[in-house]
């Protein structure tokens, strides 16, 4: 198979993702293109199929939908994109950390971190408080 066939399913692939993750998350091009602080046409014309993007423009995508940086590079040579939604952050709890859950972790791993991490955290906020 030749390698720019592979390449251009790629593409198709990371576009999808990106698709399914304004239509999860209930936005348009023109939003995720005012997220992302890129020009809309930029964005309209990469969510339609017309025009691949720069690397740049990737990774602020990518920055806006919360994946973390390379993940449209990943998709393209082959990897499968993120759970839709995983990265997407929920403005209505601004004092809540989030975490990007690793996807080889196991539910029970996964809390057992979560739990760890935020004890350590609010360890570190006192001290931080109490040393002021």
């Amino acid at each position: 198979m030749d390698t720019t066939d592979v390449r251009s399913r790629g593409r198709v692939r990371a576009r999808r993702a990106v698709q399914a993750e304004l239509a999860a998350a209930g936005w348009n091009p023109a939003d995720l293109a005012k997220k992302a602080e890129l020009d809309p046409g930029t964005v309209d014309d990469f969510v339609s199929g017309d025009r691949w993007i720069k690397i740049r423009t990737q990774g602020r995508i990518e920055q806006a939908l919360g994946w973390p940086p390379g993940t449209m590079a990943a998709i393209v040579e082959g990897e499968e994109p993120p759970a839709v939604g995983a990265g997407r952050q929920d403005d209505d709890a601004p004092d809540e950390l989030r975490f990007r859950r690793p996807p080889d972790l196991s539910d029970a791993e996964w809390a057992r971190l979560r739990a760890s991490l935020q004890d350590y955290l609010e360890f570190q906020i006192e001290r931080a408080a109490r040393d002021r």
